[in-house]
């Protein structure tokens, strides 16, 4: 992958993720370079769209690390991706084992789906292009959201955001 997600700290001891621009061979080439700066920051924009939003991590600003790579700041997700999750069987199980339970997978489905309806009330038009197991988030269970799982959608990379004027 072009970028990478490493956790940061502030001066208060907060913990944030970061997403950098890795520096590979090609960068040589500035217009190879540029290219991928300039996903970056769709990818920004994208999130910046949806940052209010439920379901979604918040984002906190773009810049450019002590080393000179462009980077997105952003809520660190307490979890694990699903694929990691569902790996670790952190995941209810049925009684048998044979795989998650039918409540799990609904809650799970039910969520994104919820997140993803709520893009609706954006002035424009969102579209993730990538839910995958590795792209969604659950966090531990919290007993005041009344849900089994709590899931975040993460990885904007390929989502578009356009508003209506586009």
């Amino acid at each position: 992958s072009d970028c990478e997600v490493l956790a940061a700290h502030n001066t208060e001891g907060d913990l944030f993720a970061l997403k950098r621009l890795r520096p590979l061979p090609t960068d040589t080439d500035p217009l190879s370079r540029r290219g991928r700066e300039a996903a970056l920051f769709e990818e920004y924009r994208t999130m910046l769209a949806v940052s209010s939003l439920r379901g979604f991590p918040r984002v906190y600003g773009y810049g450019v690390t002590r080393a000179g790579d462009p980077a997105i700041l952003m809520e660190w997700i307490p979890g694990k991706t699903l694929l990691a999750a569902e790996r670790a069987h952190d995941l209810p199980l049925c009684e048998d084992g044979s795989g998650c339970t039918g409540h799990a997978v609904a809650a799970l489905a039910l969520g994104a789906l919820q997140t993803l309806v709520s893009t609706s009330c954006l002035d424009g038009t969102f579209i993730h292009r990538d839910i995958s197991p590795r792209n969604i988030m659950v966090l531990p269970a919290n007993g005041d959201s009344g849900n089994v799982l709590d899931l975040r959608l993460i990885d904007l990379g390929s989502s578009i955001f356009m508003s209506r004027t586009e």
